[in-house]
């Protein structure tokens, strides 16, 4: 998708459910502030009758741009679409002619080019201080929030896109935009040319930005308590996991330990029976022993019993002698 398609492109996001399906894509308020939105461009179409306009913004993250396109075409004819957002809007409803009157088909749309085919530029707004794109995302929602009918000569795309750089002018950038043609903003922008509902500018601004201001504190609040879920759920599970790690270690420690027993008992059982071996050879080397004296001892008494009988002989015949 390389360039603009127009307001009859099919493709892109509701601004409402975008909104939503950003709140569910973002983890925080620190990783939806990473998207910042450097320009915002005013388009108008060349090859239609009715010179549809439209916003471009583009944007970066992480060092890489992106453009994404605002916009408001005719939905679904439905009478039964009705605006309730307090006493000046429901004027403004009565005053809305059913025969004219369409479901706001408010797009948000993602593209690789920073320069729509058949499209002219209408003015730019620099940003000193790149805003988040999530706020120029609350902007869409709000302004399909207040104002959900489209009406040909009333809440058109020429409305929608001044409402569009009105907020941005007032809740994002302190300055205002560069007109291709040097013109006045008042001049030159249609939506301000074209005016046709009872409520003034000034008065449609206000309700708007009084809806956006709620809207952008419920987002943060919602990215800020979606941080703190994750945030808790990320510290249960570190806890499950250092729990396990406990565990394990545990398990190792007592297996580590019942190793460490089952030496000792098995360094005291071998100790044990070297003693027990070392026992046995003692006695059994002082048994030998006392066979060995009994055996001197026995010895010594035959040589001791030999010498009596040899003195006994001598005598015996030493007296035979002694006879004769």
């Amino acid at each position: 998708m390389s360039s603009y398609q127009g307001p009859d492109d099919s493709s892109g996001h509701p601004a409402t459910s975008y909104r939503n399906f950003v709140l569910g894509t973002y983890v925080s308020l620190i990783d939806a502030d990473a998207t910042r939105i450097i320009r915002v461009t005013g388009w108008k179409m060349q090859d239609t009758a009715s010179q549809h306009e439209y916003i471009l913004a583009t944007i970066t993250r992480n060092g890489r741009e992106g453009y994404v396109v605002f916009e408001r075409s005719p939905g679904e004819r439905d009478s039964s679409v009705s605006i309730s957002a307090g006493s000046s809007t429901a004027s403004f409803t009565s005053s809305l002619k059913s025969s004219s009157r369409f479901k706001a088909k408010d797009m948000v749309n993602f593209y690789v080019s920073d320069h729509p085919a058949d499209a002219e530029q209408i003015w730019k707004i620099e940003f000193g201080a790149p805003p988040p794109l999530y706020m120029a995302i609350n902007i869409a929602s709000t302004i399909f929030d207040c104002f959900p009918t489209y009406v040909l000569s009333k809440t058109n795309c020429y409305f929608y896109v001044h409402v569009f750089q009105s907020m941005l002018l007032t809740h994002c950038s302190d300055s205002m935009p560069q007109l291709t043609d040097g013109d006045t903003l008042a001049g030159y922008t249609l939506g301000l040319k074209l005016w046709d509902p009872p409520l003034t500018p000034e008065e449609v601004d206000q309700m708007v930005s009084a809806k956006f201001d709620e809207e952008l504190q419920d987002f943060r609040k919602s990215l800020e308590t979606k941080a703190a879920l994750v945030q808790r759920r990320e510290e249960v599970v570190r806890q499950e996991q250092d729990e396990k790690h406990r565990v394990e270690h545990e398990k190792d420690r007592m297996e580590i330990e019942r190793e460490r027993r089952a030496r000792e008992e098995s360094d005291r059982a071998r100790e044990e029976s070297d003693r027990a071996r070392e026992e046995v050879e003692r006695k059994l080397e002082s048994e030998s022993r006392a066979r060995e004296e009994s055996d001197r001892a026995r010895e010594k008494s035959d040589r001791e019993i030999e010498k009596l009988k040899e003195m006994l002989a001598a005598f015996t015949t030493a007296q035979a002698q002694s006879c004769e």
